[in-house]
């Protein structure tokens, strides 16, 4: 008993320590790209709500987040292909945080983000987590037996991430995503089915 659990935080804590090394690596990154954005004078406008105003600052600001998304899901894969033999994690990561990018356009474009009611953004928020997890999902449901947990914890964890953020700050925002991460970790890591990799 003693063994299995062990077994289990040698799994969960190197992968929360992979999804949050990756977020603050990405987010390095994503910050430089912003004074880089600022230096040739690609920002939001300066108005009321503070928006995007063309085709050029909208892409400009999707590329500058996108480094987060990626660096996370890399990490993921270290970890991951040390249990399991998995195949187009990463191309999955970029499959989903494209489509992600391409529902926030819409949003900011049709409605305004800043603009939107909690139940409206909480709608946006789960919808991006499930975008984020079902692209990941349709790799691995058939290496963990538990894969329909791990798919409500992983969308969980951006769900909370997103809404907590936007509501209470980036702070709280980070703990309601590793809260997901850490459960997510643990389906994962209780109903692998597969030899090692």
């Amino acid at each position: 008993m003693e063994d299995n659990k062990r077994s289990s935080w040698n799994f969960i804590i190197p992968w929360l320590a992979a999804n949050y090394s990756g977020i603050i690596f990405g987010h390095i990154i994503t910050l430089t790209l912003i004074y880089l954005l600022d230096w040739f004078d690609i920002s939001r406008t300066e108005g009321p709500y503070n928006t995007y105003t063309n085709p050029v600052q909208v892409f400009a600001s999707a590329m500058i987040i996108l480094p987060q998304f990626l660096s996370i899901t890399i990490a993921q894969w270290l970890v991951l292909r040390q249990k399991i033999n998995i195949k187009f994690w990463i191309p999955a990561g970029i499959i989903s945080y494209a489509i992600a990018a391409v529902i926030v356009i819409i949003v900011e474009f049709v409605w305004s983000i800043e603009l939107l009611s909690i139940l409206q953004l909480a709608i946006i928020c789960l919808l991006i987590g499930f975008v984020f997890a079902i692209s990941k999902w349709m790799i691995i449901r058939r290496i963990i037996s538990r894969h329909r947990l791990w798919l409500l914890s992983y969308a969980t964890a951006y769900f909370l991430a997103l809404i907590f953020t936007r509501v209470f700050g980036h702070i709280v925002g980070l703990f309601g995503w590793g809260v997901g991460i850490f459960a997510s970790g643990l389906f994962m890591e209780q109903s692998i089915t597969i030899e090692h990799s």
